[in-house]
């Protein structure tokens, strides 16, 4: 199960992705019309000077359009790759996570009371967790077994 970053993340790139194909699909169906209407001016007949300015204009206007949909193109990939590569990755997470086991604490016995008036010493053969046997032993001052 992916982290609730990760499962937030996944969608709202895909949403991202989306809206960016669509963007750069509907701004070529644009450049068409324009390119269209540019070569309609051509072939109209009408005054030379002003078709060939406005033919290039609108040729500047059109290269500018190539690179806002050549970049709405790459956008929407590079998150279509992005997303993919965060569930991938979430899967082998769990895929890994899967084949582990979880393993108790190790315990070991604690060192018989060395000192009857200590009240914070537990009684011979009882044991606790490993950090709290080294805590009760170095609280003794002894530094090795007996």
């Amino acid at each position: 199960m992916p982290a609730p970053v990760t499962a937030n993340t996944i969608p709202v790139t895909q949403q991202a992705q989306q809206i960016f194909a669509e963007n750069a699909n509907t701004l070529s169906k644009v450049r068409e019309t324009v390119i269209s209407v540019t070569s309609s001016l051509t072939n109209s007949g009408a005054d030379p000077v002003s078709t060939n300015q406005l033919t290039a204009a609108l040729e500047r206007w059109n290269a500018a359009l190539d690179d806002i949909i050549s970049t709405s193109y790459w956008m929407s990939e590079m998150l279509d790759t992005t997303w993919r590569l965060i569930q991938k990755n979430e899967q082998d997470n769990t895929d890994l996570a899967a084949g582990l086991t979880v393993q108790p604490e190790p315990t070991m016995p604690l060192l018989p009371r060395l000192n009857a008036a200590d009240d914070t010493t537990v009684a011979p053969g009882q044991t606790v967790g490993f950090g709290v046997a080294i805590q009760a032993r170095m609280a003794s001052g002894v530094s090795h077994p007996p």
